[in-house]
């Protein structure tokens, strides 16, 4: 999701619409980040393409790169919304536990 560009209400119900009809059953929503390398060459683009965002972009991302926690958390409350309107699970999967089909060897 990229923050001031694809975040508006009609935008994140279209997308979340999309995936539910291309038969997802769980989303994950993740915010742009901006780790260094990254937000200079983002902003470089920013400022050429929306030069109107880079102070709100400076606003709203810390040093590290990552959006601030209250912009993160109303996006993902949303997404989360948007989820459950169309029957999908939001949030990271629960990881799959796989065992060995075999016993581990003993070295020694």
């Amino acid at each position: 999701m990229l923050p001031l560009l694809s975040d508006a209400a009609d935008q994140l119900g279209a997308t979340v619409r999309r995936i539910a009809s291309a038969g997802a059953r769980v989303v994950e929503p993740v915010v742009l980040r901006l780790p260094a390398g990254t937000r200079e060459w983002y902003l470089e683009w920013l400022v050429q393409a929306h030069p109107q965002l880079v102070g709100r972009y400076e606003e709203l991302y810390d040093g590290a790169g990552l959006p601030s926690p209250q912009y993160e958390g109303r996006i993902t409350e949303q997404i989360g919304e948007l989820c459950r309107v169309y029957g999908m699970a939001c949030g990271a999967p629960e990881p799959v536990r796989v065992r060995p089909r075999a016993a581990q060897l003993t070295l020694v």
